[in-house]
């Protein structure tokens, strides 16, 4: 252990002796000199040479030694060090700086008292303090590892064995411990143990997302209820926290790609239709002359949630992932459909406009947190036609009851929206699921349907048949939906290549900057007459490749499981996209994140067949998993 310590430090030009003479070192045997020594260094292994004789070669011993070989392995030999301490004493010193210059007093109001001459006194030895902490550490930062490289001749250099050096990955991490440790120690005893746990806690969530990118899928499939918790408990950062969340995954994804080289980057044909859907919406904008802040808004209320669409492809899955989260989703959407059950069966309070004054036997239309009942059920759909799809797989039998259990329920919350397009949607949804994983079953379901007309409640089937009722068509003409839409698509038709202004009729952009208090209530019509006939052109080419992909995923894919996950979500996307005609629900962001995060898990179930994830080891060693 001795000859371990000894070498610790024997190279270190800070701690070596040769420069200044010989010394007689102790491990020398003798006097003689020793080249490269280290005063410290020898007298720490004369030291260590003694315990470990004390030690002997038992347990103890063994661990002894095995603690200083891992320690002289560590890569403290190399430099890292330094920089850690130096980034240690720069953020201790900057805090301790800021600190002092928010308390510096006022020499004029302040003179005349003992108490206040020493108060002064050690507030300025507070400052002093700061600049010779933050000098140290800049200094330390500036030099790294030139202050403790070898002391050798160029022969030796050749010949010698190179000192180990820690990873960059780990001195990054020790650097960020050591500026957590610098923030804590400029701040008040209370203050410092708040921010250093959760600061380490962020650490700690940080680099388990960065070496396992994996983990952001759970995140994703809950996001609905981490974005409710978020914006209710975070302040005004809650307003702003799917950025960081979508900004922090995308950083991870990069360093998994570029870095890490666990993912290679495949082509996205998706690419093309997005790419021209965002120039025609750009040049909406630039041709109608919209503001800055409403032009930004409308781009990210349109856009943003495709991002989930490339997260929810491109991150690093394999099998037991894709359970995980599809689990997650289910659960997710399992609670939020029993959350709507609750507020319909106790009649939770609703805007008396949710519903047609005639429409009396409705007490209630479920919303749960997404606080619109046209965005729970646009929600609902993709989870209740996944489970269905679980329900009707080769899966063991128990998780195929646990699924039933789960649609069930999840319809019946779909249902208590009361939200006839997502009704319409859902027998859409249903419909192209069958055709393309159960065909079988079709002559079933159209009887099945049959027969729910003669068993379920009056208000579902009033609900249902009082859109087609002469009263209702003849109300909406004058000042409903329809006549909205006549005016949208008259607008359209008037200015059919950049439409009147993205963000600026009939949408969450135009309402919250007041551009309009009417909402269109279809989001393709409300694209055309905003954005012009072209953005609906490329959008819809969009739909068209995304759910193209998700068939060839199904018919890729061999697995029953996996199978059966994409053609649910296809049924889900489907769904979905029909919801749209009678809603803008895509611009509820938990309903674009849901469609487009499923999408894109989807595209790619048949690279995650068959593909296991490493579970330790160095990932920078490992060979790329393609996507």
């Amino acid at each position: 252990m001795g000859g371990e310590i000894s070498r610790l430090g024997s190279g270190s030009r800070l701690l070596s002796v040769n420069h200044v003479g010989s010394w007689g070192a102790a491990g020398t045997g003798s006097g003689a000199e020793t080249e490269g020594g280290s005063l410290i260094a020898s007298l720490a292994g004369e030291a260590g040479g003694k315990i470990a004789r004390v030690i002997g070669g038992g347990a103890v011993g063994m661990y002894a030694r095995r603690g200083a070989r891992g320690l002289r392995e560590s890569g403290l030999t190399g430099g890292g060090w330094v920089r850690v301490v130096g980034t240690f004493a720069a953020v201790a010193g900057l805090v301790q700086g800021v600190d002092y210059l928010r308390v510096l007093p006022n020499p004029a109001r302040s003179a005349g008292t003992a108490s206040t001459a020493g108060t002064i006194g050690t507030i300025h030895t507070t400052g002093v303090v700061a600049v010779v902490l933050l000098t140290l550490g800049v200094f330390m930062l500036a030099a790294g590892g030139r202050l403790v490289h070898r002391s050798m001749g160029a022969g030796e250099m050749e010949s010698a064995e190179p000192a180990p050096s820690a990873s960059k990955s780990t001195h990054i991490v020790l650097a960020f411990v050591a500026a957590v440790l610098g923030v804590a120690s400029g701040l008040g005893p209370p203050l410092a143990v708040g921010v250093t746990a959760g600061l380490m806690v962020v650490l700690a969530g940080s680099l388990f997302l960065i070496y396992r990118p994996e983990g952001l899928l759970l995140l994703l499939a809950a996001f609905p209820w981490l974005d409710y918790v978020a914006r209710r408990t975070l302040g005004a950062l809650g307003s702003v926290w799917d950025e960081v969340l979508l900004l922090g995954s995308l950083c991870a994804l990069a360093w998994a790609v570029v870095v890490v080289r666990r993912v290679r980057l495949p082509r996205i044909p998706l690419l093309v239709p997005l790419a021209v859907a965002g120039v025609v919406a750009v040049g909406s904008l630039a041709v109608r002359e919209v503001p800055g802040g409403v032009a930004v808004f409308a781009l990210r209320v349109t856009f943003q949630p495709l991002i989930f669409f490339f997260l929810g492809y491109l991150l690093p899955k394999d099998r037991r992932w894709v359970k995980a989260t599809v689990i997650v989703f289910l659960l997710t959407t399992f609670l939020m459909a029993g959350h709507g059950l609750f507020q319909y069966v106790t009649g939770a309070s609703m805007p008396e406009s949710w519903v047609d004054a005639r429409e009396t036997a409705i007490g209630t239309r479920a919303y749960s947190i997404v606080e619109n009942p046209n965005g729970l059920g646009a929600f609902l759909l993709p989870g209740a036609l996944l489970a269905a799809s679980l329900a009707l797989s080769r899966i063991p039998r128990g998780h195929r009851l646990l699924a039933a259990l789960v649609a069930m329920v999840v319809f019946a919350g779909v249902a208590v929206t009361f939200s006839r397009g997502a009704w319409l949607g859902l027998i859409a949804g249903a419909g192209a699921f069958l055709v393309l994983a159960h065909r079988r079953l079709i002559p079933g379901l159209l009887g099945a349907g049959l027969i729910s007309v003669l068993v379920l409640p009056q208000a579902f089937l009033n609900r249902l048949i009082f859109a087609f009722s002469p009263e209702y068509i003849n109300k909406s003409l004058a000042a409903g939906r329809l006549y909205i839409w006549d005016v949208a698509l008259r607008r359209a038709v008037e200015h059919p290549w950049f439409g009147v202004g993205l963000g600026t009729f009939g949408g969450t952009s135009a309402y919250i900057f007041e551009y309009s208090r009417l909402w269109v209530d279809s989001f393709y019509l409300q694209l055309a007459m905003e954005g012009g006939f072209v953005l609906l052109a490329a959008f819809l080419w969009l739909l068209f490749r995304a759910g193209k992909g998700v068939v060839a995923s199904y018919l890729r894919t061999t697995d029953p499981f996996l199978k059966a996950v994409a053609a649910g979500i296809f049924g889900g996307f489907v769904a979905v996209v029909v919801a749209n005609l009678t809603a803008s629900v895509w611009e509820t962001l938990v309903v674009g994140a849901a469609f487009w995060f499923l999408t894109g898990v989807a595209w790619s179930l048949p690279n995650a067949a068959g593909v296991h994830l490493p579970q330790a080891g160095d990932l920078g060693d490992e060979p790329e998993i393609p996507v």
